[in-house]
C-alpha cells in the first residue's frame, strides 16, 4: 500500500515534465534547480520536484536541516530575489521529496549567477541579450506611468 506522501507526489508529477514542472533526482542538483526556478519565475511559474528521476520514478532522499539550508542558499543567488515555497513530502523509510513552487515573477527578468533563463518545453534556455532587453523593457514600461494615472483635480476641458 502506498503512503499518502506517495499518492500526493504521484498526483504532482503525473503530467510529466513540462514548462511548469521539472524533476530532479537529488538536492545535489541544486544549481539546476535554481536555473529552473529562475526560468519559471521569468514565465508562468511552476514546480520543481526533488526526489524524482527524469522518467518520473519516485526515489526520494534523506532531507535534513542542512539540506534545506543549502538549497535555500543556492536559490538566494537568483536576482532579483524570488521567494519560492518548499514543501517536504514524507515517502516512508526515512525518505522525503521536496516540492518547490514559484509563482510568475513581477520583477522580470530574473537571473541566476548573472544569466537569465526561460523555460522552453522541459528545458532551461539562457536568454539572448535581445530577449533579456525585451523582458527588461516590458518590466520598466509596465510600471507606473503618467498616462495611466488619474487626472484628479482636472476638468475634462483642461486635459
Amino acid at each position: 500500500m502506498q503512503s499518502v506522501g506517495h499518492e500526493y507526489i504521484q498526483s504532482l508529477i503525473s503530467p510529466g515534465e513540462s514548462e511548469t514542472l521539472e524533476f530532479k533526482r537529488t538536492t545535489a542538483e541544486r544549481r539546476e534547480v535554481a536555473k529552473s526556478v529562475c526560468a519559471m519565475a521569468n514565465q508562468r511559474g511552476g514546480r520543481v520536484v526533488i526526489g524524482v528521476n527524469p522518467d518520473g520514478q519516485i526515489v526520494g532522499q534523506q532531507v535534513g536541516d542542512r539540506t534545506i539550508e543549502r538549497l535555500s542558499q543556492t536559490l538566494s543567488e537568483i536576482d532579483p530575489p524570488v521567494i519560492p515555497s518548499i514543501d517536504k513530502i514524507g515517502l516512508g523509510n526515512g525518505l522525503e521529496a521536496l516540492a518547490i513552487r514559484v509563482d510568475a515573477g513581477y520583477s522580470k527578468p530574473y537571473s541566476y549567477r548573472n544569466v537569465a533563463y526561460l523555460r522552453v518545453g522541459n528545458t532551461n534556455q539562457a536568454l539572448s541579450s535581445s530577449e533579456y532587453n525585451r523582458l527588461l523593457l516590458e518590466q520598466v514600461h509596465g510600471e507606473r506611468r503618467w498616462e495611466n494615472e488619474p487626472a484628479a483635480g482636472w476638468a475634462i476641458d483642461r486635459i
